[in-house]
Formats: C-alpha cells, sequence, structure tokens
C-alpha cells in the first residue's frame, strides 16, 4: 500500500468493491490475474527468505494495478454530476504525488547502505555477522555467510553472549543513545566503524574484545 500510495489503494479498493467492468476481455484479464499472483508469491517468498522487504521490490505489481487506476478514477467521476468540483481534488492530487516523487528522500536510509558497502570493502567482509537490521547483511555479504542472527531486535541482541569471531552492525536511533553505552561497558566491544545520517540515526559496526563461544564455555 505504501509503493502504491493508500489514495490509489483506495480508489482500487473501492472500484473492486463495486465490481467495476474493465475494457478488456475475459482472456486479458486472466493473463493479469496470473501475472499478478506470480510476481506476490514471489515477493512472499523473498520477504520470507530474507525477512524483510523493500519498497522498490514492489514497484512491478504496483505498475500493473497502475493500470486500472484510470479506467477506476473515470468510473467514480461518472458517478458525479458536477464533475468540475471533482476533477479539483483529482488533479490536486496528482500534482501532490508527482511533486513528493520528484523529491528525494532516499538520504534518510542511504547510511543503511553505506554500512552494508563499508562491511562489504572491509577486512571484516569474510566475518561472520550478527545486525538488527536484515538490510545490511542482504547486501554486505552473500547468503552463506549470514549468521542466524541476522534481524535479532534490540533486546535480544543486548541480552545474548557476544561472540569474538563475529562483527556487529547495530542501528541505533537518534535518541536511543543509552544502547551504545550499553554495549561498550557490558560487552566490551570496539566501535570500528561508524556510519550515520543527518538525523542522528547511526549504524555501530562493533567487535567485541573479549567475547567468547559456545566451545570456550
Amino acid at each position: 500500500i505504501r509503493a502504491l500510495t493508500p489514495v490509489y489503494a483506495l480508489i482500487l479498493f473501492a472500484c473492486w468493491l463495486k465490481r467495476v467492468v474493465l475494457p478488456i476481455d475475459r482472456f486479458s484479464h486472466g493473463l493479469i490475474q496470473i501475472h499478478a499472483v506470480i510476481i506476490f508469491s514471489y515477493l512472499m517468498v523473498f520477504t520470507v527468505a530474507n525477512q524483510f522487504m523493500l519498497e522498490r521490490y514492489c514497484f512491478q505489481i504496483v505498475l500493473l494495478y497502475m493500470l486500472f487506476l484510470p479506467f477506476c478514477i473515470d468510473y467514480l467521476l461518472n458517478r458525479f454530476d458536477n464533475k468540475r468540483l471533482v476533477w479539483l481534488p483529482v488533479c490536486l492530487m496528482f500534482s501532490l504525488y508527482a511533486l513528493d516523487t520528484a523529491i528525494n528522500s532516499d538520504y534518510k536510509k542511504a547510511y543503511i547502505a553505506d554500512a552494508a558497502q563499508w562491511i562489504k570493502n572491509s577486512e571484516e567482509a569474510d566475518t561472520p555477522l550478527i545486525t538488527n537490521r536484515p538490510h545490511i547483511a542482504y547486501f554486505s555479504q552473500p547468503k552463506e555467510m549470514r549468521s542466524e542472527g541476522v534481524g535479532l531486535s534490540n533486546k535480544d541482541m543486548l541480552s545474548g553472549e557476544w561472540l569474538d569471531d563475529h562483527i556487529y552492525a547495530v542501528n541505533v536511533k537518534a535518541n536511543k543513545e543509552e544502547i551504545v553505552r550499553f554495549i561498550l561497558v557490558a560487552k566490551k566491544a570496539d566501535i570500528i566503524q561508524e556510519i550515520a545520517n543527518k538525523k542522528g540515526d547511526r549504524v555501530f559496526i562493533f567487535k567485541a574484545e573479549n567475547g567468547f563461544s559456545d566451545e570456550k564455555k
């Protein structure tokens, strides 16, 4: 819904409830439905396998549903006698969404990609990784290298023992500085890299000084 935008999703859902008949034959409609099922199935498998979903991966199915949007808007407009009163908010809505598309807000999450890229290019690239952001593991290491500790919550990551043969990439929000202090003291870990965005959100990459593995217990 976020990729499609709530307003467009609402329009399509309203037309689906009204069983709006589209000007395409049954064969073409069936092909579109099969294509949508294939895309949706792929997205579900990807999400389950990687424990996250990126908005841009939904664009293919969004474009598919957008094919129906003009017909739905035309159907809704024809239900009003005074179409000019309807066209004004519709045009305003399209203009606002076009403006939102033109304004790039990717910088807010670019630090996540930068952290993944740093790990990928560093001497720690072959070190097992534990992180609370699956995106970092996905973009920094091949699947066979990723630890089972990918996508842990902050609570799980902070309560468990840290291993000396792993690195830890911890995404910390700007107002959660106590997490960093706890790791430095309780986990006896060193910060080997720190990457931030303009809001103050950061990814800290740690390595434990005196961690221990199950074999050492």
